[in-house]
């Protein structure tokens, strides 16, 4: 939140003018979590293209493993409430990983195999749902990279 909105916030408020200061409220909440939510798309598609390469490749190595521990984290880190909690559910977690395959697959295929193969071709050649499952798995806390 900047200064201003802060300034207005308190000015509604002091004028009792609630209504008014509950739906800045809301707007400035909805663009937070438009920021949050683009912070952690972001991490997303790092943990997933990692995830790609390694089940492409049918191995794993200490930089990939490194690349997906370090995104798991921030993205844990990004979501978890000062108080406890996370501002993401389960679900909406979920909705992130899924919308972000398409951009990470496609950016995947760049990096597999020297650009080798196409993003379909990619997609043909690992398990798209067990990869999003990890992804999910990972960040939602309830696996480490590798199981």
């Amino acid at each position: 939140m900047h200064v201003d909105e802060y300034r207005e916030l308190n000015d509604l408020i002091v004028a009792g003018r609630y209504p008014e200061a509950l739906a800045l409220l809301a707007e400035l909440d909805a663009m937070g979590r438009k920021a949050d939510r683009r912070v952690l798309r972001s991490l997303v598609r790092v943990l997933l293209v990692h995830l790609i390469k390694r089940a492409e490749a049918g191995r794993s190595t200490r930089s990939w493993d490194r690349s997906i521990a370090n995104a798991r984290d921030e993205i844990r880190d990004e979501n978890a409430r000062e108080t406890g909690g996370t501002y993401f559910s389960r679900a909406e977690l979920e909705d992130l990983v899924r919308s972000s395959w398409a951009w990470s697959v496609r950016n995947a295929a760049v990096e597999v195999a020297r650009g080798r193969y196409t993003t379909r071709e990619l997609e043909q050649r690992v398990a798209r749902e067990a990869i999003l499952a990890e992804a999910l798995a990972l960040i939602a806390g309830d696996a480490a990279p590798g199981d």
